[in-house]
């Protein structure tokens, strides 16, 4: 019996210690997350990211060459703005094409299929506040008649993060070498998450910026389409509530057959060729039988 009790003992201090243990590590990485995120709002950028051509995320990125054209957008395609019908792509990474060539990425396959200029202003990292404030910089100038703009999930979180921590790690947090970028930046935004709540999130970082988004449609004379890839109810529901009242079209992609399957996503989660085809596909569709275009 005295030997059952100490080996209960035993087990039970042991349970004890790991749990001490991954107590303390959740303990640090809090610790850790907090201050990194206050290091970083403390980063003044030297560039402003909103800008035509960003100085990230150029170059090479997973093995395809990635460019931007003269009028600082994303591949190598040209815009005479002679177009009657000019179509605007707002979206972060899913429509900016990591680890694919242009001529897979949806604002390329969509231009084809029409025939009409779709200016892709697309960039890695954006919420739709960034979205919006890029249209306000770049996109205005073409006079585009139709915006189309993405929303995902991770929208309701300051996109700025991300973009300043990838630039900006070495002067933020110079002992910390470039290797552990990824594990650091999953443990910033994991503790920001956290302290992020769904509704603050929502309405600073989606729901204020798609009313200016209305104004400038009012002022500038476009129809704005929103469309949401596969998201929790929650941000469904609150985008169709929005679309409604600013009497928006609003397309949930999961409901029109967008998947979040192996042939439709890459290793990473982002959108694969296969998507991509599928999404233009439906646009061009979608768009005519609106008639939106022609």
């Amino acid at each position: 019996m005295n030997k059952i009790k100490k080996l209960a003992l035993l087990g039970l201090s042991i349970l004890i210690i790991i749990l001490l243990i991954s107590v303390g590590i959740k303990y640090n990485d809090w610790r850790f997350g907090y201050r990194a995120i206050s290091k970083l709002n403390e980063i003044e950028l030297d560039y402003n990211p909103l800008d035509p051509i960003p100085p990230y995320f150029t170059g090479t990125h997973g093995g395809v060459e990635k460019h931007y054209n003269s009028q600082g957008l994303i591949g190598a395609r040209e815009f005479t703005r002679e177009n009657e019908t000019r179509i605007a792509i707002l979206g972060d990474s899913f429509l900016w094409g990591p680890y694919l060539n242009e001529s897979s990425l949806t604002s390329y396959k969509l231009q084809q299929l029409l025939g009409l200029e779709v200016i892709d202003l697309s960039y890695p990292a954006y919420n739709t506040e960034m979205e919006v404030g890029r249209l306000k910089l770049k996109g205005l100038d073409y006079n585009p008649n139709i915006v189309l703009i993405f929303y995902l999930s991770n929208d309701i979180k300051n996109g700025y993060f991300d973009i300043v921590f990838h630039q900006e790690v070495n002067k933020a947090f110079g002992y910390w070498e470039l290797d552990n970028q990824d594990e650091i930046l999953k443990k910033v935004i994991g503790v920001y998450d956290k302290v992020l709540d769904f509704e603050t999130g929502f309405y600073d970082n989606v729901e204020k910026p798609l009313k200016e988004l209305a104004k400038l449609s009012n002022a500038n004379k476009f129809e704005v389409v929103l469309l949401a890839f596969p998201s929790p109810h929650e941000h469904i529901v609150n985008l169709k509530r929005i679309a409604d009242e600013l009497s928006w079209r609003f397309v949930d992609l999961e409901k029109r057959g967008y998947r979040d399957s192996e042939e439709w996503s890459l290793w990473d989660g982002h959108p694969s060729e296969y998507a991509n085809s599928k999404l233009a596909k439906f646009l061009a569709d979608y768009l005519m039988s609106e008639q939106l275009v022609e």
